[in-house]
This record gives C-alpha cells, structure tokens and sequence, in this order.
C-alpha cells in the first residue's frame, strides 16, 4: 500500500499543475482515475474519510465534459463505502451510477460489455438496497439484473466474465430471499447458482477466482441448510468448499490469501453460521 501510494501521490502531484495549466479533458480524466485509484487504497486501509474525500474530488475533476464509464465507477465506489456508514446515502449513489449507467446501454445497445457492466451496477444498487434494509426493493433489482445476466450468456456462451456475472447475481438474489425468510427459494437459487458457479471452473479452470466463487456458492448452500437445521445436508457443501478453495491455492500467487480462506471454510463447519432467532442474513 505504501508504495502504491506514493506512485499515486507523485501522479496526483503532476496531474494536478497540469490541470491548473490547462483545461483538458484528457487530463481531468487522467486526474480523476489517480483520485479514484486512492480513493481505493485508502478504502483498503480503512481510512473511509480520506477515502470519501479522494472520491469526491475524483467526481469533481471530472467536469461535465466527463468520461461516463469512469463517472459511473467512481459512484459505485462511493456506493461502497457509504453502505458502511450512510446506507441511505449508499442507495442513492448507486441509484445515480444506474441511471447514468442505462442512458449508455441505450446508447451502446449493441454492446454486450456495456450491458455486462450495466448488470455489475445492478448489483451495486442491490447491495445498497440490501444494507439498507430494503430488501424487497433488492429482491426486484437482482431479478432484473439475473435476467440480463441470462440475456447475456445466451447472447455469447463462450465468456466467462459474463458467467461470473452471473453467479454474484444470483448469489445476491438468494441471499435477499433468505433475509426475508424466503427459505425454499433461497435454496432454489442457491442451488441455481451452484450449477452456474461448476460451469464457471469448467470453463475457466486456470482462473483461481472461478475456485474462489465455486466456494462461496458451496458455503451459501451450506448456510441455507443450516438455517433450516438440515445439518446432514450441509456439511458436504462446507467440506467441498474447503477442497475446492485448495484448488486455488494451487493456481494462484496470492498462496496465504486463499489459505486464509481454506481454513476459514473449513471452521464453517463446526459453527453454526445462521441465527434462528432473527431473520436478517447472514446474522
């Protein structure tokens, strides 16, 4: 992070007399990307205000001459961090990133990368709606995006972007269910999403995240059945999931991340995960 840091600041330092200099648009976005790139960092390092801020000045320099693809990155950025600290707020910058996000898929309605995107800022006004406590409005949000996730993927079979896509959609669908006690289809979608999340470390099988998503999925299904005290059904998905996280250690640099993650799925198993007192997921 230090170095990362310093890379940016000594950019930022540069971008910005350049900006003072001259009123470009090709520098304002240069400056704008450095501004988010902290923004990022300072997210990573728990510093939220000096991350809300560096975000900010990001959206500020980009004018209204802006490059929209990075104007909507930077609100989903922002959407991020305010659900740590103002989900309303939270709501509202995805819900802005959305609208600016669906006047370019009208624009670029031939493009399936935009549309990818588009259901990537779906997910992020779900998520916020989620942490907000709105469930049924989440619930509404993924079933658009899973649908344009299944329109893509029958569009263009051969792209795994799109299938990761698709099985955090679904993921998120299941998880909102759950939340307001829809467990039957919850476990539905779960298990809808685990076909999809195989198919993934099928096709991309060099990819260390098909691994890590194909785990994820596997915990979800173990939690939907703990929660409905079908311990028996849910311990294989914990034990796979740990196997299947091994999988990425083999294919990945990031060894001691991923071993984090093997033993983290591996304790799963000797924790009961749900909180049947209360209906919010995950407790």
């Amino acid at each position: 992070y230090e170095r990362a840091t310093e890379y940016y600041a000594k950019a930022l330092d540069t971008q910005q007399r350049l900006n003072q200099q001259s009123d470009d648009s090709e520098i304002r976005r240069c400056l704008a990307t450095t501004l988010n790139n902290l923004g990022l960092l300072q997210t990573q390092r728990g510093d939220q205000t000096k991350a809300f801020e560096r975000f900010q000045e990001a959206l500020s320099a980009l004018g209204e001459d802006s490059d929209v693809g990075l104007e909507i990155r930077i609100l989903r950025n922002l959407s991020t961090l305010h659900q740590m600290r103002d989900p309303a707020s939270a709501v509202e910058d995805a819900k802005q990133a959305q609208a600016i996000h669906r006047v370019l898929r009208n624009e670029k309605a031939d493009d399936l990368d935009v549309l990818n995107d588009y259901v990537v800022t779906l997910n992020h006004v779900a998520a916020a709606q989620y942490n907000a406590g709105q469930f049924n409005h989440a619930i509404d949000t993924d079933l658009d995006a899973v649908d344009l996730a299944h329109e893509l993927i029958g569009r263009q079979t051969d792209r795994p972007d799109y299938l990761r896509t698709l099985v955090a959609t679904m993921n998120h669908l299941s998880l909102s269910r759950a939340s307001l006690g829809d467990k039957r289809h919850a476990t539905n979608d779960f298990l809808a999403a685990l076909r999809r999340a195989r198919e993934l470390a099928e096709v991309a099988p060099e990819h260390p995240e098909s691994y890590s998503i194909l785990a994820d999925t596997l915990s979800n299904v173990g939690k939907i059945y703990d929660a409905q005290d079908k311990f028996l059904k849910a311990d294989p998905y914990y034990i796979e999931a740990a196997e299947v996280i091994q999988k990425a250690v083999e294919k990945s640099p990031e060894v001691k991340r991923y071993q984090q993650e093997h033993a983290y799925h591996l304790a799963k198993l000797d924790e009961q995960w749900f909180d049947k007192t209360s209906e919010n997921w995950p407790p």
